[in-house]
């Protein structure tokens, strides 16, 4: 599930796809442009989806952001599936009277039947 492509030069987000410059010193004055914006967001236009974009941008020429950002493009692949197909819960592991195997009769009604 690679978002970017570095032969290509152009970062894909699901289905569209950003063409970057093939210059490296454009590229990394366009995610440093990028990362500043991000910083003012609270000025009109500029806003903070323009750091994460940034630090995408500047992961295709600096090996450590490059591996952050494959770490969370994993991360969130696996929570994303994760979240798509809830695992099937068995009898035992809901919480409750029934996981605790007593025939699904709370404590409280245990207690009234003990002789005192």
């Amino acid at each position: 599930m690679p978002d970017t492509h570095a032969a290509g030069h152009s970062l894909r987000f699901g289905r569209h796809t950003i063409k970057l410059p093939r210059s490296k010193f454009q590229r990394v004055a366009l995610g440093i442009g990028l990362l500043i914006g991000g910083l003012l967001w609270f000025l009109p236009v500029l806003g903070l989806w323009m750091f994460p974009l940034g630090i995408m941008v500047l992961s295709i020429d600096f090996h450590p952001l490059r591996r952050m950002r494959r770490r969370f493009d994993i991360r969130w692949a696996r929570w994303r599936r994760g979240k798509a197909r809830p695992e099937k819960k068995g009898p035992g592991d809901e919480p409750g009277p029934k996981a605790l195997g007593n025939g699904g009769v709370s404590s409280r009604e245990d207690e009234g039947s003990l002789p005192q």
